[in-house]
């Protein structure tokens, strides 16, 4: 795990690898706030989620079965459904957001 601080707080990039030393996730943040991009990636590279946040809220994101380049949901304007897979691409769960923030979890 590589973990970006500054006056004690996270501010920068956090990024996260596999056992495998295939990239997991990166992150951004300001401040200990999600802001910016957010990536997620499946054990075997193929990209999880795509996710955009201003200050903690989610803006927009997609979210893709393993292997398939069509997102199989989407968050737009802090409105929609995120499908949550593991890293092998078994479903997990689905949130639902509002305005930028979860409903149901």
């Amino acid at each position: 795990m590589l973990i970006s601080w500054d006056n004690s707080t996270i501010h920068g990039t956090v990024k996260t690898w596999y056992k495998n030393t295939q990239l997991e996730s990166q992150k951004e943040y300001s401040r200990n706030k999600k802001n910016g991009e957010h990536i997620a990636f499946y054990e075997n590279g193929s990209i999880m989620f795509v996710e955009d946040y201003e200050n903690d809220l989610i803006i927009k994101a997609s979210y893709f079965k393993k292997d398939n380049s069509i997102p199989i949901s989407e968050i737009i304007n802090g409105n929609g459904n995120a499908t949550i897979f593991d890293k092998n691409g078994i479903f997990l769960k689905k949130i639902t957001y509002k305005d930028g923030k979860t409903l149901n979890e």
